[in-house]
């Protein structure tokens, strides 16, 4: 080979070197930057979420907090009405939520119009985004212009206070509270839990760790109420619930207790 062309391919050669260590040197760059940076799924399994109406595509809404908490593969929470459950998968930012059943507590025509439409847009969605300086926003929508947005917040800070007892668990389904009967449930900052299951009193200690509910064998007063009927049984389940209690989801408003296989013991609102 001449010795220009020799020179010519020693000069191409150390161009191709620089070339593929500045990529190289790209590629390093970009790994070093997002090492340990969470995943979506880290993210959003990090925090309980509110749903944000005002920036969602929902029409229909009737005030009630709409939430949402992803545990492993379950996407669970609080809809305007009943709570749900359902199974959602992550890839990117692409996501989809399948499989959504909801408890079966009937509400006013409004409030479960409004559910309804929750649970058709949860089911429609497939991208999801986490954004803010601590992961606190969460956005799930698609191209046909659904939008569900979301705010992180503390349940930690929501769970002390008085809950009235919505629903409770009886067998393997969930049922209403008796007529006559003002059921409520108080977590005091102290670490006590107390009941008032409409005939006896009950009380505890609780403890909470994440989303881990922890409450002790609980101690009753001794009254035996023949009416309203259907209220010991009642209690019955309200204790159980309490004690059996394994996780609970708790938001603005709502509260749900959940056992150790995951299935829903217990509903209560905000009772002031």
């Amino acid at each position: 080979m001449p010795g220009g062309g020799r020179r010519l391919a020693a000069v191409a050669a150390v161009a191709v070197a620089v070339m593929l260590a500045a990529c190289g040197g790209d590629e390093a760059d970009t790994r070093s930057e997002t090492a340990g940076m969470p995943s979506t799924r880290e993210a959003v399994e990090a925090h309980e979420w509110v749903l944000l109406p005002d920036d969602s595509s929902l029409g229909t809404g009737d005030g009630n907090p709409v939430t949402l908490s992803v545990r492993d593969d379950v996407v669970s929470g609080s809809a305007p009405c009943n709570t749900y459950r359902g199974s959602i998968t992550f890839d990117d930012d692409h996501v989809e939520i399948t499989d959504l059943a909801r408890t079966m507590r009937a509400c006013s025509e409004p409030t479960m119009a409004a559910e309804d439409e929750f649970v058709a847009a949860l089911d429609a969605v497939d991208t999801i985004e986490v954004s803010g300086d601590d992961d606190d926003r969460l956005v799930l929508s698609n191209d046909d212009g659904v939008r569900l947005a979301f705010r992180s917040y503390d349940a930690d800070e929501l769970l002390p206070g008085t809950w009235e007892v919505v629903n409770v668990g009886s067998g393997d389904r969930l049922a209403g509270v008796v007529p006559g009967t003002e059921p409520t449930v108080t977590f005091d900052p102290d670490g006590t839990v107390t009941a008032a299951t409409g005939c006896n009193t009950a009380a505890s200690s609780w403890e909470l760790d994440g989303g881990e509910l922890t409450v002790e064998p609980m101690r009753l007063t001794r009254k035996f109420c023949a009416e309203p009927e259907g209220v010991m049984d009642q209690e019955a389940a309200l204790v159980a619930a309490l004690e059996g209690a394994a996780r609970v989801e708790v938001a603005p408003g709502a509260l749900t207790i959940l056992d150790a296989d995951g299935a829903v013991t217990l509903v209560a609102r905000d009772g002031g």
